[in-house]
């Protein structure tokens, strides 16, 4: 067993930064998807109402579904459940963003909300207890003072780049860009 003082190995190295590059995607794909989607439900008629639906929904099925998804990463391999979890979140965010009518925009932006929290709950608990497989217990405070650190920028300047993204782009090739983010960070941690 190393040291806990040494430094990771070059292999935890590896490990550790597919983890903290694929960490900070995810999170910046999340900002930048709640940003998007907020945004846009706060500027139509009724916006309030929509916006509360949207908010509450993923809230609601977070903590009916969050159980299962432990239970599920505990008796199942971590990396396939995160990288099936990623590629059907990116192919719904594509769905969203190339084929949905404005018309049903609003509708489907909920419904996509609330599949997305359901795989949330099933990706989150793997990708926490990914850690165990990819570095020695011994240095799993390293890695996760370096997650930590990597989600708190994440957290401060994601709405910022969100912003300029929406505002330049537009709601639609932001959801493109979170398909790429989703796809992007389960391929990482697959390879």
């Amino acid at each position: 067993m190393p040291n806990p003082k040494e430094k990771l190995s070059p292999v935890e190295r590896i490990n550790a930064g597919k983890v903290t590059i694929s960490n900070g995607v995810s999170k910046f794909g999340d900002v930048l998807f709640d940003y998007v989607n907020s945004a846009f439900l706060s500027s139509i008629p009724g916006g309030g109402f929509w916006l509360s639906l949207y908010q509450g929904s993923e809230v609601f099925i977070s903590v009916f579904f969050n159980f299962w998804g432990g239970a599920l990463s505990d008796s199942s391999n971590r990396k396939q459940i995160i990288f099936r979890c990623d590629l059907i979140s990116g192919i719904i965010c594509l769905l969203l963003a190339i084929f949905i009518p404005q018309a049903l925009f609003i509708y489907a932006i909920i419904v996509i909300n609330i599949a997305l929290a359901i795989i949330t709950s099933f990706r989150s608990p793997a990708y926490k207890a990914v850690f165990r497989e990819i570095v020695y217990k011994e240095h799993i405070n390293k890695v996760n003072s370096i997650l930590e650190i990597n989600k708190e920028v994440i957290q401060i300047a994601g709405p910022s780049a969100a912003l300029i993204i929406a505002n330049i782009f537009g709601n639609r090739v932001a959801l493109i860009l979170d398909a790429i983010s989703f796809l992007s960070q389960g391929y990482l941690l697959e390879n």
